[in-house]
């Protein structure tokens, strides 16, 4: 961004885009340079205050607020009269921190402003000229060292302490200029020793630890680093009631968006409970109704159960006719002989068969009736007979088997008028 190093006697351009500086007589020479820009304003040495000061171990924006008040102890401005910015440079400790301020007469400020706005341009941000050596910290290779350069002022001192300028000074430049004891006399201000001088903007003198080309104005132009912004005190009192008046509209806005929000979320909230209230009756309804059906399937099932059984027992006898015959088969003795059998279901069971003798029948009605497959076991019959002149005994048994339920029709009722001819 371009620089316009300012002091009520001259100005300076940078324009880091066109890789020149200018100098001129005026901020209105300068017009032609810097209309339509947005621009840096950097206070020359002579405009602006440098100082190193303790300061509570607080945040910056209260470490201001104080010093606003309290300028007049470091400084030889009033408080009404001085704008400035703050760098906290230090670590914290139990004294408070180390700060650098860096301020200027609110008039000379305004002027400065003023001029540069008649040029047509605006000024983006107001910073002091001396912060241009901070920004040479790349090429010095440290962040502790001072700065000598030629400036239209004079020769301009700078003691950086951790890339921060804590004090700038200027020293005509005459034949009898000692650089090294005018640097040691400016670090003793601030209490240090020299930590290396290094001449920018290509000067160079006895005593330099080395020259560097680039001059500070450049390397401000640049880098532009935002460490530092003066402001005048009107202009930030404007802004912070700017940013209170935002905060209240967004205040408002958020309590407006929140009543809002609420208003949903308890229209939603009556429209959630009256749909729960008929989804509840709804489902209180469904359960009495499956409750019925159930009801009533139960006692369909209980019906068709017991109908079931009675099918089972018709259709699937509780004795297969193959295990019938095997029992049967088994108790009969020697010299007795099976010749049929009549089976139905639901009907007494039938067996013939023919015997050597009577006591194999006898033995054959005995072991039957023992068994806990058939009961009501009977002879039917038993007729002597003889096959080839040897005597035997055909016989015929009856027995009712366990758990083959008897296939009885109903009788059929008769009639009145049948029953009346029966009586005649």
């Amino acid at each position: 961004m371009t620089v316009v190093e300012w002091s009520p006697n001259g100005v300076r351009v940078c324009d880091p885009t066109a890789g020149r500086t200018e100098s001129f007589a005026s901020v209105a020479e300068a017009a032609s340079s810097i209309s339509g820009k947005r621009v840096v304003l950097a206070l020359s040495r002579r405009s602006c205050f440098v100082k190193a000061i303790r300061v509570p171990n607080v945040p910056k924006a209260e470490a201001q607020l104080a010093l606003r008040y309290q300028i007049g102890q470091h400084l030889p401005l009033d408080p009404g009269e001085a704008s400035f910015d703050l760098v906290m440079a230090g670590d914290p400790s139990g004294d408070g921190r180390l700060a650098v301020l860096y301020a200027v007469r609110t008039d000379t400020l305004k002027d400065a402003k003023r001029q540069i706005e008649d040029a047509g341009a605006k000024v983006a941000t107001v910073t002091a000229a001396c912060i241009g050596s901070a920004c040479l910290q790349k090429e010095v290779g440290s962040d502790t060292y001072e700065v000598a350069e030629e400036t239209p002022e004079g020769l301009a001192i700078d003691v950086c302490v951790g890339g921060v300028v804590q004090y700038t000074r200027l020293v005509p430049m005459t034949p009898e200029l000692d650089l090294h004891d005018e640097v040691h006399r400016t670090c003793g201000i601030v209490a240090r020793k020299p930590s290396g001088t290094v001449g920018a903007g290509g000067f160079d003198a006895p005593g330099l630890a080395r020259s560097l080309p680039i001059s500070g104005l450049k390397a401000l132009a640049e880098r532009n680093p935002d460490t530092v912004n003066i402001q005048i005190p009107e202009e930030v009192e404007a802004r912070a009631r700017k940013a209170v008046s935002t905060k209240a509209r967004t205040a408002v806005l958020l309590f407006g968006a929140a009543a809002a929000a609420a208003f949903l979320v308890y229209s939603d909230y009556e429209m959630a409970t009256s749909e729960r209230a008929t989804l509840t009756a709804r489902a209180a309804r469904q359960t009495r109704d499956d409750s019925t059906k159930n009801k009533t399937l139960s006692s369909d099932l209980a019906a068709l159960k017991k109908k079931s059984a009675i099918l089972d027992q018709a259709f699937d006898p509780a004795q297969p006719f193959s295990d019938v015959l095997i029992v049967v088969s088994e108790a009969a003795p020697a010299g007795l002989w099976l010749t049929g059998a009549n089976m139905e279901r639901g009907k007494p069971l039938t067996f013939r068969g023919t015997a050597i003798s009577d006591q194999a029948v006898k033995a054959f009605l005995d072991g039957l009736a023992v068994t806990d497959r058939l009961r009501d076991v009977k002879l039917l019959f038993a007729n002597n007979a003889t096959i080839e002149e040897t005597p035997v005994v055909n016989f015929s048994v009856q027995a009712t088997l366990v758990g083959n339920v008897p296939m009885v029709e109903k009788e059929k009722k008769r009639s009145a008028a049948t029953a009346r001819v029966a009586r005649n």
